[in-house]
């Protein structure tokens, strides 16, 4: 709601993975270690509740009912706080806004904070390191007492659209933080649907359960699976997944494109349907449109190809006047848009070190950037062409349409350079 009291019970995975992404982005922007809390405690969520860990996909949602009563499984009544914390449960009453008659429904609290940390902690004497260390404590518990209630049922298909809004959420979480745990996720996540769900020639299923793919995907399961496999091959250096980008835009460009104004269909030719939409309005999700067009240009600039660039400019066209009139309902349009108005930074790292030094590029703000990192295999792109490392050392080339700043073989040098490039200060 409007004062962030009563959340939204039903838990869906599109949800969290567009949090991590958007948190990730906010710690990124301005180091505070406040938003990177609450990437790591949805990452920590979704993998304990969402995660098929047989697989390494992700399952759909989380009911809001649990025994017929909406939120029944996350509110608390103040006794029952008190029965878990003991001497400790007033202190965390006041911090959570929990009443004795209860915030909510039957007599029972949400759980919500009103004043920052460093507020209640001034207010109440207590340091904030002592202060981190009592709501872990806390959480444990309640987390332990809570797990013997009914659980909300889980929903548990693999739906292949999700799945790339979270793969996106999991390479964006280990560029904000580093973490490797992450990008295993993220990397198992990649093989089990390469494996199980992209067939050979480019086309997909979008659900999975009890071990059968089903349902010829639509545009959508195209266009956030590709965007979750150009940040995994960007994290990873592995060609793989770009390759596999590739194939699944190839294929959706020859099945699904409208030849009378650029834009795709949501669902691909061959169908029997009656009509064939489009998607081309951001709801809870960015348009599909939106999105392919998003993974179409980087792609292009990945891979050199200006007639994928070209093709998402056409796109954009087509949306220029509803960027302006709706803009409510075109960010993810206005966002390409944005993207396009100055030079991609194109980041080309060549060494043995390559990787682990691109994970601290990516630690930059510097949203419109492509990262490629190889150890030496520099002939299977054309921005990697003549891009040999130098010396022994681990080389950088930072590049805009191709042309790139003299090489130098030091990530603070690399940094330097684009942070003059793109007029970052220091």
């Amino acid at each position: 709601d409007n004062i962030w009291h009563v959340p939204h019970f039903e838990k869906m995975l599109y949800d969290n993975a567009q949090l991590i992404s958007l948190y990730a982005e906010a710690y990124t922007l301005t180091q505070n270690p406040f938003y990177k809390n609450i990437v790591e405690e949805t990452i920590t969520f979704t993998e304990r509740e969402l995660y098929d860990e047989k697989t390494g996909g992700f399952y759909s949602s989380l009911d809001a009912d649990s025994d017929g009563e909406e939120g029944k499984f996350y509110v608390w009544k103040k006794k029952e706080i008190k029965e878990v914390l003991g001497s400790k449960a007033d202190l965390f009453c006041k911090y959570y806004n929990v009443d004795k008659s209860g915030n909510w429904e039957h007599g029972k609290n949400i759980l919500y904070i009103k004043i920052s940390d460093v507020e209640f902690c001034k207010s109440n004497d207590i340091s904030p390191s002592e202060w981190e260390t009592q709501k872990q404590v806390w959480k444990s518990k309640l987390l332990e007492f809570r797990s013997s209630r009914q659980r909300p049922c889980l929903d548990d298909k693999i739906l292949t659209e999700w799945n790339g809004l979270m793969l996106r959420g999991l390479c964006d979480a280990y560029k904000a933080t580093g973490n490797e745990h992450y990008r295993d996720l993220a990397i198992k996540n990649a093989q089990f649907f390469v494996e199980r769900m992209i067939k050979s020639d480019g086309s997909m299923w979008r659900t999975y359960k009890e071990g059968r793919a089903r349902i010829v995907a639509y545009l959508s399961d195209y266009a956030a699976f590709t965007e979750g496999l150009l940040q995994l091959f960007q994290i990873t250096g592995n060609k793989e997944w770009l390759e596999k980008a590739h194939l699944l835009v190839k294929y959706a460009l020859d099945n699904f494109t409208d030849p009378s104004d650029k834009l795709l269909f949501f669902t691909q030719k061959d169908q029997n349907l009656v009509v064939r939409s489009k998607e081309v309005f951001d709801n809870v999700i960015p348009s599909s449109n939106s999105m392919f067009a998003q993974g179409l240009y980087t792609l292009g600039i990945l891979m050199s190809r200006q007639d994928y660039q070209d093709k998402a400019r056409e796109m954009l066209i087509q949306m220029q006047s509803a960027i302006v009139e709706n803009a409510a309902y075109t960010s993810n349009w206005a966002s390409l848009y944005y993207n396009q108005m100055q030079p991609t930074a194109e980041i080309v790292i060549v060494g043995d070190k390559a990787v682990t030094y691109a994970q601290e590029l990516q630690k930059m703000y510097l949203p419109n950037k492509v990262i490629i990192a190889t150890q030496g295999d520099v002939e299977y792109l054309p921005l990697l062409e003549n891009r040999i490392n130098r010396k022994t050392e681990t080389t950088f080339y930072i590049c805009q349409n191709k042309v790139c700043q003299l090489p130098v073989y030091d990530v603070e040098k690399a940094k330097a350079q684009i942070r003059k490039l793109y007029d970052l200060g220091k």
